[in-house]
């Protein structure tokens, strides 16, 4: 039958089987030359020698070369630590014989992966086909192939008048570089999806199971699970699972599997520390590089911010001075100017104060006093010196649930500075004629918090993560007041945290903002 072809014909070049022994001859000669050990040599010789008695030589000529590369491998890795493989094996004896005229089945040992591939799939596809012809008839084969065709529209160039046309298949396809291994999977996983259902179909799951199972075996036992370990991507899983396949394999084989696998992550894992471990250097000499710069910025700024402080100082002195008329009498416009002029000094002075004190912060340089003060002292103080700010305003500042006095433990002169920081900002983010609360409550663990609470712009829900952030002010802050460095709450938090006490924060655009300034009670 035209499906059922002798595979031979189509591999085999030379059809002389004096020249097949001659090149067969030279396969071996090649093995015996690598193996060291007499008596092993003479072992796998005196079986070569015996192979002539067998009805399938080509069959027994496999099986002991496999056996044999198997020893060589095995033998050369502890030798040689590794030098010989089986593809460098294979390499050695391509360059010794015509691989071409070599029956198919040892041609597939020596073929490239591409070739292998076609040709187990090629033996499988025969062995169903023959299969589907011999119980379902010639002409159920070729409704299939139809199906295949229509299914498939690469296939037409490989079924004529309803078989596989296994020629054409060589010619255009093995020969063809364009063809890449992952086409012919693709093609053949098509023909045995086809023929798997019409069997089933047919004869049921069981059958069909038993069927695949048997061929896959076939070829398994023929070869090894090496070479057919490809033509499981092209049965359908419903007949041989991935699980099933790993079944079938030996123990030993199974191991070997392991072992290759642990070496080749081992590897991966080698060469990963390795990138790791230089990554990682580099990092360490970035991240020297960036300490050195940070600490010459640090010094720029510390060198920059005193030198200014000292006019800034004697420049606040001569406005203070014309401003409550110590250096003579002047007009209320002048007055008015003179303020503005102070007050943007203070502004600077502020700003100054700021900068040094967040690069304190990030240089982990701030120090903190702890002792026990009377917090709600500070913060009435705090609202006295904000009185005028916000006078401007009409901004009125209420006190709800304030106890006369409330000892806390801190650092009173930086809770201090928090405190003018958060009111500040209560006053100048709230509207006109606004209200800021200013509360306090007693939680359990000994903690008291005191909360400032306005009714201003809030902060958006995009940027709320960000606030605290060093330089970071959200996008409605800029439009509502230009003036700012974006380090008044990261100074808050810092602080507050330094003293041993908790920064927290609520939110909401368009409806306010609630900052709570929590600390320990002292008990002295």
């Amino acid at each position: 039958m035209k499906f059922i072809k002798s595979i031979s014909s189509l591999f085999s070049l030379e059809k002389n089987n004096t020249h097949k022994n001659l090149e067969i001859e030279k396969v071996f000669s090649v093995l015996k030359e690598l193996t060291t050990e007499s008596g092993v040599r003479d072992d796998f010789s005196y079986r070569l020698e015996t192979i002539s008695s067998h009805g399938n030589k080509n069959e027994a000529y496999v099986k002991l070369y496999l056996d044999w590369e198997n020893y060589l491998i095995n033998r050369h890795s502890i030798e040689k630590a590794g030098e010989l493989t089986a593809d460098s094996l294979r390499r050695k004896i391509r360059d010794s014989v015509n691989k071409d005229v070599l029956e198919r089945e040892i041609y597939v040992i020596f073929g490239t992966d591409k070739e292998r591939f076609a040709y187990l799939a090629e033996s499988f596809l025969n062995e169903i086909a023959g299969y589907v012809s011999s119980n379902l008839g010639d002409q159920a084969l070729v409704d299939i192939y139809k199906v295949i065709i229509k299914d498939n529209e690469t296939s037409s160039v490989l079924i004529k008048e309803g078989s596989f046309d296994f020629e054409e298949f060589n010619r255009a396809f093995l020969s063809d570089p364009s063809y890449s291994e992952e086409k012919l999977i693709s093609i053949f996983r098509v023909l045995f999806e086809v023929l798997s259902e019409r069997i089933e179909v047919s004869f049921g799951a069981a059958i069909t199971k038993k069927l695949f199972n048997d061929v896959f075996s076939k070829l398994q036992n023929f070869y090894s699970t090496e070479f057919v370990s490809d033509v499981i991507k092209i049965i359908p899983e419903r007949v041989l699972s991935l699980d099933e396949w790993l079944s079938k394999l030996s123990k030993g084989e199974l191991e070997a599997r392991v072992k290759e696998k642990t070496t080749e992550l081992e590897g991966l894992t080698s060469d990963l520390e390795k990138k790791v471990n230089d990554r990682t250097e580099e990092l360490r000499k970035a991240y020297e590089e960036l300490k050195k710069l940070d600490q010459k910025k640090s010094e720029f700024i510390y060198l920059i911010a005193h030198q200014m402080r000292t006019p800034l100082v004697s420049i606040k002195w001569g406005l203070s001075m014309l401003k409550d008329g110590d250096a003579g009498k002047i007009s209320e416009d002048q007055k008015k100017i003179v303020t503005d002029a102070y007050n943007a000094n203070e502004r600077m002075n502020k700003t100054i104060n700021e900068i040094l004190l967040a690069d304190d912060i990030m240089g982990g340089e701030l120090k903190f006093e702890k002792s026990p003060f009377d917090v709600i002292l500070v913060l009435k103080k705090v609202i006295e010196e904000l009185e005028e700010v916000a006078k401007i305003t009409s901004i009125k500042i209420e006190f709800k649930d304030i106890p006369e006095s409330k000892l806390v433990l801190g650092d009173k002169d930086k809770i201090k500075m928090a405190f003018l920081s958060v009111v500040d900002n209560a006053i100048r983010y709230s509207p006109p004629d606004g209200v800021v609360t200013v509360s306090s409550k007693v939680s359990e663990g000994g903690l008291f918090a005191i909360e400032i609470k306005d009714r201003g712009i809030g902060i958006p829900k995009e940027s709320f993560s960000r606030v605290g952030e060093r330089f970071y002010r959200a996008d409605n802050a800029l439009k509502q007041n230009t003036y700012g460095t974006g380090l008044g709450l990261f100074i808050v938090k810092n602080v507050v945290e330094g003293s041993g006490g908790v920064f927290k924060m609520e939110s909401d655009e368009g409806q306010g903002t609630k900052v709570s300034i929590i600390l320990k009670e002292s008990k002295n």
